[in-house]
Formats: structure tokens, C-alpha cells, sequence
């Protein structure tokens, strides 16, 4: 059976550090080819009229100025980056505050016997599901309340979610 990490093992040999960065570089050119795929297979449908004229500095002026537009960014960069520091610090969180950095020991998890990968890819997929689960909800909950206390609400539910991590033993 194939673990998890394997492919990181595989392409760094000894070195798990040069495993994830070859994994890395793989993942970047992969990204890359399909962004140049996005760049150069679309095509403008709609025409602007004659009279239109715009300027790259009219445009950013605008933008500097649309203070919703500025309150949408902050959201977005925000989120973004609690999103990525939750999930880049969970495989330390197990191996170093779980596992005390002893990585052949088991701990049960709802009747499993999971090892370090089988926790962290344990607790990663079912934040990925979790995910996917509001997205589809997103329709409904935007339909039924505001959209702002909504958001506010849920993001505040998901830090509370996080700083539950610190009140959590490790058994």
C-alpha cells in the first residue's frame, strides 16, 4: 500500500526536504502550464465601444478610492492567510505537540489507530470536506441571512474552532 508522503520520499530519496521541494516545483510548473493555458485560450466575447477610454492609472485611482472594493480585498488577503497558516502549521502541531516528534507511535482516533500521516492527512481531509460542505451551503445561508454577519459569524466560528487546538490534551 501506498502511504502518504510517499511521492515525497520518492523524489527526495534520503532528503525529505528535497522531496517536498522537488513536489513543490512540480506543483508550480503544473500551475503555471495551466494559467498560460487560461492566458492564451480566452478570447474577448464583447467588444468595448470606440468611445471608451480607460487608463491604467484612471483604473487604480478608482480602486484606491472604492472603499468597498478595499474592505473586499482586506477580507480576501486576511483570509487567505489564516487559512494558509492553519494548514501549514497542523503537521507541526502533530509532530511536535501530538506526537512529541515520536513518529512510530499510534494515537486512536474514533476507533482507528492512526500514525503521524494518517492523523495529519486524517485532519486535512476532513477540513477539505468541511470546505467543500460550506461552499455548497454558502447558496442557502446567503438566501436566508445577511451576508456580512454571516461571514463575520463563520469566521469567527472557525477561530474559535482553531484556538480550541490550544485546550485540546494530546491523547
Amino acid at each position: 500500500p501506498v502511504r502518504p508522503g510517499v511521492f515525497f520520499e520518492v523524489h527526495g530519496g534520503a532528503n525529505p526536504q528535497r522531496g517536498w521541494q522537488l513536489s513543490f516545483v512540480f506543483v508550480g510548473l503544473v500551475s503555471f502550464a495551466f494559467f498560460m493555458l487560461t492566458v492564451f485560450g480566452t478570447r474577448e466575447r464583447i467588444r468595448p465601444s470606440a468611445d471608451e477610454s480607460a487608463s491604467v492609472v484612471s483604473d487604480v485611482k478608482f480602486l484606491v478610492t472604492n472603499r468597498p472594493w478595499l474592505l473586499l480585498l482586506a477580507t480576501t488577503l486576511t483570509w487567505v492567510l489564516y487559512i494558509s497558516l492553519r494548514s501549514s502549521v497542523f503537521a507541526h502541531y502533530f509532530k511536535y505537540y501530538v506526537f512529541e516528534s515520536d513518529m512510530t507511535r499510534t494515537l486512536p482516533l474514533f476507533g482507528w489507530n492512526l500514525t503521524f500521516d494518517g492523523l495529519v492527512s486524517a485532519i486535512n481531509s476532513v477540513g477539505q470536506g468541511a470546505s467543500v460542505l460550506g461552499v455548497l451551503a454558502t447558496a442557502t445561508l446567503a438566501a436566508k441571512f445577511r451576508k456580512g454577519p454571516m461571514f463575520v459569524f463563520c469566521f469567527a466560528l472557525s477561530m474559535l474552532a482553531t484556538v480550541s487546538y490550544y485546550f485540546i490534551p494530546p491523547t
